[in-house]
């Protein structure tokens, strides 16, 4: 399956929308499925409604059903060194020009995360693992393409990486943290804003269960007892942070 038809599918839906409502509605609905599954009980039940809110706006319920479709070529996508729903975005024009949205082809991040990672084999031998930020992540695509580079070396990103991923836009806060999720990367994706640190939310990635088990919690220096693990993923989506850069 490609990006061509993944869009296919989204033009096939009802009429009573246009596309971008069809993408942005896709993104919240499976945003919310995965996030509800990270969430401490109060945020679980936001997201539920939310999910159902938009599930409510669709007289043709096999459009709504069709949508774990668009998840399973999106699966195929972000692990076939791609970035997925950055083209996608790209492709239906659903990205903000004027506020510096602009899909960065991948073959660009994969290059700067080469570059960048140059050496981090041996911070990962010594530590086990190393953070990274994305302080305007878009849809993830620079992570995805970290995870590339971690392959090819032989190291686990899901394990040996723990990401926080930036963006003040809730579009690409949803496509980062879909395809974050996809890829089996460990970390948080925020919605904020890097240069006022105005922060509006957090979502922890499913896997960060597994890092968090062998490394502890990376944003503290104290690694979590086996048996908070539970307390410290609830803690960590709902965690306000002041230090949203530069670590």
């Amino acid at each position: 399956m490609t990006e061509k038809d993944f869009i296919k599918a989204i033009l096939s839906f009802e009429r009573s929308k246009n596309v971008g409502e069809h993408f942005r509605n896709f993104l919240t609905l499976a945003h919310c499925s995965y996030a509800k599954q990270m969430s401490g009980p109060e945020r679980a039940e936001a997201l539920e409604a939310e999910y159902m809110r938009i599930v409510g706006t669709y007289r043709d319920k096999d459009d709504v059903r069709r949508m774990p479709e668009l998840i399973a070529m999106i699966f195929e996508g972000v692990h076939s060194q791609t970035d997925f729903l950055g083209s996608v975005s790209g492709e239906l024009n659903v990205l903000d020009s004027g506020a510096g949205q602009f899909f960065t082809p991948y073959e660009v991040s994969r290059l700067m995360a080469e570059i960048n990672l140059s050496g981090i084999g041996e911070k990962i031998d010594k530590r086990g693992y190393f953070t990274i930020q994305e302080p305007a992540c878009g849809a993830g695509g620079m992570l995805l393409a970290a995870a590339d580079v971690l392959d090819r070396l032989g190291y686990d990103p899901s394990l040996t990486m723990w990401v926080e991923a930036i963006d003040v836009s809730n579009i690409c806060q949803q496509m980062a943290y879909l395809q974050l999720t996809l890829r089996g990367l460990s970390g948080r994706v925020h919605r904020a804003n890097t240069l006022t640190l105005d922060h509006y939310g957090s979502d922890v990635l499913k896997a960060s269960v597994l890092f968090i088990e062998k490394h502890g919690d990376p944003m503290e220096d104290v690694d979590a007892p086996q048996n908070r693990i539970a307390e410290k993923i609830e803690r960590l989506s709902n965690r306000q942070d002041p230090q949203l850069t530069l670590f």
